[in-house]
């Protein structure tokens, strides 16, 4: 596991931008900083705007000079500026960078759906809060919004494009863990997520709404054997501290998502100014007048260890969960560098040990035949950066001389283990192969 942090990147990997900051529900969690406030709002609003023409011009313009990997077009509800989320799309792909879309499907068009199917748009992330209206509209505190959003599903699913939906959890939904799942597979979907919420920057009091550990691991269980038992996908968001997850039978399943404040992600608004991530609560650039080289600059004061929580500094969790979520910690406790407020430090030694069996039963035989699978890279001082598949935002380090062991081959070519460059001792090579097996660059055939 280790307690290396991710390795400092010459800029991120992902960008969310944001096309619209107009919405059509006032969920209490919604994390955007310039929403629209209920009651528990500490912050004043700002006027809605859509990206212009030229801002996302600008945008386009720089995450391919940076060679970015992925963007996910959001907002708001991105389809109130469809104009701009249709061209940024089919240029990015046209670049190379895979595009992804966060909506609540609830204006999707029939015309606009079957764009999504022709576009190669590689899914759209929506949000499905309960298992009916009354649950579900409750929380988004908009009539209608649960149907508005199960017929764009619907929709979409009858074209043969399955979107991914993300379930955000509270008191106030999180005792529906098993309707939701069972409604939304029977519906069609592949994959589900449920994320505890955090609290919002602009909120008084979430204690109505927060949950406790228990019932985020009972949560995660349930949902665990239900994708068993229905063959759907199911993860989690957000960055969770691996130490409050003891008692969730497979941790390792939840160790997929990191913090990526500083270390391969960025957001940028409608207006082109930038945020560390979709949580964080302060602007720090401005991509109509910077360059986004420059402005990751700026965040590099998010990989120095001073600014990791003092009691994840040691933990050997610490490679995997990247200390959980630092809006978590600023909400909770004032201070982004503080522990978020779920780490409990008394789990650490039994989650540590379920995790390295889970490692351990997730042994691979590296012998024989293997199929290079689509990857990409991108060049950094201590190597690369690779990403492959679907997830090219879910992204691996490796060495210069792993690099050059890849580069001698091709995509899509079977290739026999003998074959890996000699110069590689056996240790390497072993490390070799589980690093490109893990992240989907080879496979064994």
């Amino acid at each position: 596991m280790g307690r290396r942090l991710f390795r400092r990147l010459r800029a991120p990997i992902s960008m969310q931008i944001e096309v619209t900051s107009a919405c059509n529900c006032k969920c209490v969690h919604c994390y955007n900083y310039w929403r629209d406030k209920s009651e528990l709002a500490l912050v004043g609003d700002l006027p809605p705007a859509n990206m212009t023409m030229d801002t996302a011009k600008r945008v386009l313009e720089q995450c391919v000079k940076n060679e970015l990997f992925d963007v996910v077009l959001t907002g708001g509800e991105p389809f109130l500026n469809f104009p701009i989320v249709k061209w940024l799309a089919e240029e990015f792909i046209k670049n190379k960078i895979k595009v992804s879309i966060n909506s609540n499907l609830s204006l999707i068009t029939d015309k606009q759906a079957d764009w999504l199917v022709a576009s190669g748009v590689r899914g759209v992330l929506t949000s499905v809060l309960g298992p009916n209206a009354e649950v579900h509209d409750a929380i988004t505190t908009a009539h209608g919004s649960f149907d508005a959003t199960m017929r764009g599903i619907r929709k979409l699913i009858e074209r043969g494009f399955f979107p991914p939906v993300n379930c955000v959890v509270t008191k106030k939904n999180i005792t529906y863990t098993e309707r939701t799942f069972k409604m939304l597979a029977k519906l069609g979907v592949k994959f589900i997520a449920f994320t505890p919420a955090i609290c919002p920057s602009y909120c008084n009091d979430f204690s109505a709404l927060a949950i406790q550990r228990e019932e985020l691991v009972k949560c995660f269980n349930t949902a665990l054997h239900l994708s068993k038992e229905l063959n759907v996908v199911v993860d989690a968001l957000s960055s969770l501290p691996l130490c409050s997850l003891e008692g969730v039978e497979n941790i390792l399943h939840f160790s997929k998502r990191h913090c990526g404040i500083g270390r391969t992600q960025i957001v940028c608004t409608s207006e082109g100014l930038t945020r560390a991530c979709p949580n964080f609560d302060r602007i720090e650039g401005d991509l109509k007048l910077e360059n986004l080289s420059e402005i990751w600059v700026s965040y590099k004061k998010w990989n120095e260890e001073e600014n990791v929580p003092k009691i994840c500094r040691n933990c050997n969790l610490l490679g995997l969960c990247t200390g959980g979520c630092r809006m978590a910690a600023k909400t909770a406790n004032g201070d982004y560098c503080s522990p978020d407020s779920r780490v409990n430090s008394d789990s650490i030694a039994q989650v540590e040990k379920q995790i390295r069996e889970q490692m351990v039963s997730k042994h691979i035989e590296i012998t024989g035949s293997f199929l290079i699978k689509d990857y990409r890279l991108r060049n950094e001082d201590f190597g690369a950066v690779i990403g492959s598949g679907f997830d090219y935002n879910s992204v691996s380090f490796i060495s210069k001389e792993a690099v050059d062991v890849l580069s001698h081959f091709k995509i899509g070519r079977i290739y026999h283990t003998q074959e890996v460059m000699l110069k590689f001792s056996q240790k390497d090579k072993e490390a070799f192969f589980r690093s490109m097996v893990n992240h989907g660059v080879v496979q064994f055939v």
